[in-house]
């Protein structure tokens, strides 16, 4: 029996300061409103306290950002220790730079079943940033 198919849109459009970082979406927290359920700092870098409500997803992602090139980390829940170093960067096509003023298109099929979305800035933050999720429910990655 097939289960039912969700998605979900995500607009991120919080700038990330210099040498910062902006969660765009965390499967282990509210995914329709990360930013507002992550605390600042390195206390948004820890995992929040729900499991595998994602697991399977297929995010699409497109970032643009003016001024300034970020890198999209597309990363997966590996420990279990409830600490920021829980997460692990997906493989080296889980770092994408995001060149200044230039659309960056692509897509996420993390190979956990929790994962999250960060933009990292640079020494010096974009002046704008926008990023678009659309978050879908995956059962079978092989078809």
């Amino acid at each position: 029996m097939h289960s039912p198919h969700r998605s979900l849109d995500i607009v991120c459009t919080v700038v990330p300061g210099n040498n910062n970082f902006v969660v765009v979406a965390d499967s282990t927290r509210c995914l329709n409103n990360t930013q507002a359920d992550i605390a600042t700092g390195a206390a948004g870098l820890v995992p929040g306290v729900f499991r595998n409500r994602w697991a399977r997803a297929v995010i699409e992602y497109t970032a643009l950002c003016t001024t300034q090139n970020v890198t999209l980390l597309l990363q997966i829940l590996t420990g279990v220790g409830g600490v920021a170093g829980d997460w692990e960067t997906q493989g080296s096509a889980g770092s994408v730079t995001v060149t200044a003023a230039t659309t960056s298109v692509g897509e996420f099929k993390p190979l956990g079943a929790d994962w999250r979305i960060v933009v990292q800035a640079g020494a010096t933050g974009p002046a704008t940033c926008v990023v678009k999720l659309n978050v879908a429910s995956g059962e079978d990655y092989g078809s």
